[in-house]
């Protein structure tokens, strides 16, 4: 009988660059394939729309570019969602590796290579790690599925504002422009922008 050694999140850590494609799964390695051109698009619209929001309520800190997430030990999972959200008191300040804190929010932008059952394990996996919310964000269907551990999974369609007040209070964003979105002027600083009332500050549309 032939063992095959199961791989640790430092031993994931170690492989580098050669690690970027990467994602370990019960210190298993799993390929992932390279974001799409619409992919790309979605995940800079969304942490365009988010940031900005958290950035002048000082809500928290987002994170982008796959930040590596190890939501189980014993043997080994790390996840790299698309964005991952903590808000401002949980935000981590010795992650020396990979997050080990559970995220509030973590986003997953489905690519035309996913399975649904891929997706949703890794829903599964990450509400049993406590993240308190997950997206997952169906760029063909035009929708954003919010899961969490405390009631059924609510779609967002195209016509439908996205919120989240329990994790990003004030948060408004019409669906249709995560999918649409083009370029804008940058919001101004916190300044004469604090001045607007206060249903204007917590709209980021």
């Amino acid at each position: 009988m032939v063992t095959t050694k199961l791989l640790t999140a430092q031993d994931l850590w170690n492989m580098g660059d050669r690690g970027d494609n990467l994602e370990l799964i019960r210190g298993e390695l799993v390929e992932v394939s390279p974001p799409n051109v619409t992919h790309g698009r979605i995940l800079i619209t969304l942490a365009r729309f988010i940031d900005n929001h958290i950035q002048v309520r000082g809500l928290g800190r987002l994170y982008g570019g796959d930040v590596g997430v190890v939501i189980e030990r014993d043997p080994d999972t790390v996840l790299g969602p698309d964005l991952s959200y903590f808000i401002s008191e949980r935000v981590p300040t010795d992650e020396p590796v990979y997050f080990q804190t559970p995220p509030d929010l973590t986003i997953e932008i489905v690519s035309p290579g996913n399975t649904a059952r891929e997706i949703e394990r890794k829903i599964g996996m990450y509400l049993a790690f406590r993240v308190r919310q997950v997206w997952v964000v169906y760029p063909a269907k035009r929708q954003v599925v919010v899961h969490s551990p405390s009631a059924p999974p609510q779609t967002f369609h195209a016509d439908d504002q996205l919120t989240s007040d329990e994790i990003l209070p004030g948060l408004s964003i019409a669906v249709s422009d995560i999918f649409d979105s083009q370029p804008g002027p940058a919001r101004p600083e916190c300044g004469a922008g604090c001045d607007l009332p206060a249903k204007q500050q917590m709209s980021i549309r």
